[in-house]
């Protein structure tokens, strides 16, 4: 078997969690600037906020679930995707509690931004990762 042809088969899974991670990583960008143009009482910001969140991890989870899907022959490549669902599994147990942790009286919540900002640093090296394998794929 190619190595055109075992990559041609994570094409598509692949594809899809690269959208997923650039929806969550839009997804967190939105929940970080919630109250910074317009400010709206807390409640309702902190709701936003939880619903973004929800949406965010729903995404991560689902480029997680797209990517264990890829089934590759070489062991270099596995490998690869055996690291990058580590570390996506990682952002899933980040994101899965957050919308839980804030409350509608909720005031500013410092740690919570560090941690969006952490996440998409993570994101972007993520998605880089992914479309080097995808880019393997029309090599």
């Amino acid at each position: 078997m190619s190595g055109a042809a075992t990559i041609g088969r994570m094409s598509d899974p692949l594809s899809r969690a690269i959208e997923q991670l650039e929806k969550a990583d839009k997804l967190l960008g939105d929940v970080f600037s919630i109250g910074i143009w317009t400010k709206s009482d807390d409640c309702s910001d902190n709701r936003e906020r939880r619903r973004g969140l929800r949406e965010v991890d729903w995404a991560v989870s689902d480029a997680w679930r797209a990517l264990s899907s890829v089934g590759v022959a070489y062991p270099v490549l596995q490998r690869e995707v055996d690291a990058l669902l580590t570390e996506i599994r990682s952002l899933v147990a980040t994101f899965e509690p957050l919308p839980d942790s804030i409350t509608d009286i909720m005031g500013e919540n410092p740690a919570l931004d560090v941690t969006i900002m952490e996440s998409r640093e993570k994101l972007g090296v993520l998605i880089a990762r992914m479309e080097k394998l995808s880019r393997m794929n029309h090599a």
